[in-house]
């Protein structure tokens, strides 16, 4: 199985996020952390869920925001795993920062599925 963002690089990047736009930090609840961070490089019969980076990274969004396992900032920081995964694989999204901002709340509120999530990434990398 390939290797993902580890709990130590997420926590520094919500940290970050936290420093530098405020909010409250800590981790409310480490197995939701855990659990998110293993969606998207799952593997179901020796083949990735998530074949591709955009989708990875998609799925980073998707589990992230919606785990809500940080105290604050779980938005910020779920984004900025999926930006972060993007860039480690040479990829970038060719959405504005307003794009990405309605993106990830919609996301975070449940009005765009994973499906959905993964198709805005796949059209908007590059």
């Amino acid at each position: 199985m390939p290797e993902g963002l580890s709990r130590e690089e997420v926590e520094a990047l919500h940290d970050a996020q936290i420093e530098r736009y405020g909010g409250s930090p800590g981790l409310r609840d480490p197995g939701l952390l855990e659990s998110a961070l293993a969606q998207p490089l799952q593997e179901l019969f020796g083949q990735l869920r998530y074949p591709t980076v955009p989708a990875q990274a998609a799925a980073y969004l998707y589990y992230l925001s919606r785990a809500h396992a940080f105290v604050d900032a779980n938005k910020r920081t779920s984004l900025s795993c999926a930006l972060v995964w993007l860039a480690l694989h040479d990829l970038r999204l060719r959405l504005s920062h307003e794009e990405l901002f309605d993106l990830t709340l919609a996301v975070a509120q449940g009005q765009l599925s994973l499906e959905e999530t993964i198709a805005r990434f796949e059209n908007a990398a590059w």
